[in-house]
This record gives C-alpha cells, sequence and structure tokens, in this order.
C-alpha cells in the first residue's frame, strides 16, 4: 500500500466555509472540495483542476493552512490532506447538477452546521477556530 496525496480548498464566505456533500458506500459526509495528486502535478496544479471541476470556478490558490493524516480502519488506506486557502476567480456553482458519482452538492456551511455535521477527515475543531480567528495554532494537525 502507499500513500495518497490529496489537497483541498478551505473557502471562506462571510462567517462560512465551502464544504461538497458525498454520497459513498451508503453513507453521507460533508469533505472540503479538492482531491488526489496525480502524477507531476504541483499541489497547486492539483487543487486548481480538482476545485474547478467541482465548484466550476477558478481559484487562486493561497497559503498552505495545514496538514492532516487520515488513515482508515484497518489501516488499508492512508491519505495525506494538505489543506491551502483558496479564493474563487468566478461564481461557484452552488445550484449546480452533479453527474458526479460521489459530490451530492456543494454548501457554504456556517459554524452551527459544521458542528452538527459529519465532517471528514475529522477537522471540525481546526476549522472552527479558522473560522474564529483566520489563523491556526500549528500546520501539522496530526491523525484525523
Amino acid at each position: 500500500m502507499r500513500i495518497e496525496l490529496r489537497v483541498a480548498a478551505v473557502t471562506k464566505r462571510r462567517k462560512k466555509i465551502l464544504f461538497a456533500l458525498h454520497k459513498k458506500g451508503g453513507e453521507s459526509y460533508w469533505v472540503l472540495p479538492g482531491g488526489r495528486v496525480k502524477f507531476g502535478e504541483t499541489l497547486e496544479e492539483a487543487l486548481e483542476r480538482e476545485f474547478k471541476e467541482e465548484t466550476g470556478a477558478c481559484v487562486k490558490v493561497g497559503r498552505l493552512l495545514m496538514v492532516n493524516d487520515f488513515l482508515e480502519a484497518g489501516r488499508r488506506r492512508h491519505v495525506l490532506n494538505i489543506y491551502f486557502l483558496a479564493r474563487p476567480l468566478g461564481r461557484i456553482a452552488l445550484d449546480r447538477d452533479f453527474h458526479h458519482k460521489t459530490i451530492q452538492r456543494l454548501s457554504f456551511l456556517s459554524e452551527q452546521e459544521i458542528r452538527s455535521e459529519n465532517v471528514r477527515p475529522n477537522i471540525t475543531r481546526e476549522i472552527l477556530t479558522y473560522l474564529a480567528s483566520n489563523e491556526l495554532s500549528r500546520i501539522y494537525v496530526g491523525r484525523r
């Protein structure tokens, strides 16, 4: 087995963060928009591509916000998640019809919604800290 690299965008609008609702294996959960890094891509290129695919908008990739390890039960899968601040350069198509196999919809979630929803990996604490202060105390947040 090998480690997968995944990049994701932390996109803030007012006091909300953009999430994508995924449905996979009979489960629904929220993730930050992004995806796997392809061989030969830079992290920034991968995030630009994935963000455009998922939201319909181009994005300006900002500074690195945080990194975490995600290990599935039984350690069958290890993902290194790398999160960047991101500013859309166009309109995000929240109302688009997804023909995607896993994404159901996009939504800007409030603090209350983030607290109550199933967010994966479990970075709720870090996202709420960023939402409140625009900062995190550390970049590597460990296993989530």
